[in-house]
């Protein structure tokens, strides 16, 4: 589906919160390009085990 979409398309979008059902308008906008992940030196060891956990790599590695 989402291969489908295009920038200025619109679409509705059905969400469900607190037993209320709204109905909401979206349009799409073009991509700002891709997100990009950049490492902290100094990074605590806690932030650096979420890291591998969320993407499957060592810190270390390039």
């Amino acid at each position: 589906m989402w291969d489908h979409l295009q920038p200025g398309a619109s679409a509705e979008l059905l969400v469900s919160r607190r037993e209320r059902v709204l109905t909401l308008p979206i349009a799409f906008a073009a991509a700002r390009g891709a997100p990009q992940i950049e490492r902290i030196d100094d990074a605590d060891p806690a932030a650096r085990a979420r890291f591998e956990a969320w993407s499957g790599r060592r810190w270390s590695d390039p």
